[in-house]
Order: structure tokens, then C-alpha cells, then sequence
């Protein structure tokens, strides 16, 4: 099965309606706040529980289940990568389902490859 990559820019953590609605929620401007709500959401939608393990010197582990592998790495601009690699048609559609959510409101700080 084809894996997803979701390129998201930094300024998603700072500038974008999800960032601005946890900021307002947690009453916290953090950067690292707002990426980990990111990442525990991702893993919400996807059924996954969310973990950081290194895979090589640059690529991290995200979640690993029966369903998909999440990695992680960051390219020289400083933008994330996040290759969602499903295993099974429950994991694709769990993907797809994520795709939908994440890009209603936040289409111009995350692109899809």
C-alpha cells in the first residue's frame, strides 16, 4: 500500500486555527504545547498510540501498529514530514480519514504528497 506524506510548515504551530484554538483552550502560546496536541489528535483519528522511538540518526518512529507505521523527520527548511505507511484497508481508510480532518481548516500549512 502507498504511505501518505503530510509536509507540514512551522507556522502551523503558531499561525493556523488549530493552533490558535489550543492556544486559546490551554491558555499557552508554546510551540511544543501545540505540537503535542498535534501529535495526540493525529493519534486519536488514527487509533494509534503515539511513540517516539529512533529509527536512524534523522527519522523517528511516531506509532508502529497492525493497522500503519507513522515516521517523522524535518527537511533543511524546517518543515515536518510525516509518512503515514498504512499495512491494512482499515489503515488506508484511517489515513483518508485523518487527510479530511486535518485539511478543512488548515489547508494552507499542510500538504499532502
Amino acid at each position: 500500500m502507498e504511505k501518505t506524506t503530510l509536509v507540514i510548515q512551522p507556522s502551523f504551530y503558531t499561525e493556523s486555527p488549530y493552533a490558535k484554538y489550543i492556544m486559546s483552550e490551554e491558555n499557552d502560546k508554546s510551540y511544543g504545547l501545540i505540537y503535542f496536541e498535534f501529535l495526540h489528535e493525529i493519534g486519536m483519528i488514527l487509533e494509534a498510540d503515539i511513540i517516539f522511538d529512533h529509527s536512524s540518526e534523522k527519522d523517528w518512529i511516531i506509532a508502529d501498529n497492525n493497522h500503519m507505521q507513522i515516521t517523522y523527520n524535518k527537511d533543511g527548511q524546517n518543515n515536518d514530514h510525516f509518512d503515514f505507511i498504512p499495512k491494512t484497508i482499515e489503515g488506508k481508510e484511517l489515513i483518508v480519514k485523518m487527510q479530511e480532518q486535518l485539511l478543512q481548516e488548515n489547508h494552507k500549512f499542510i500538504t499532502l504528497h
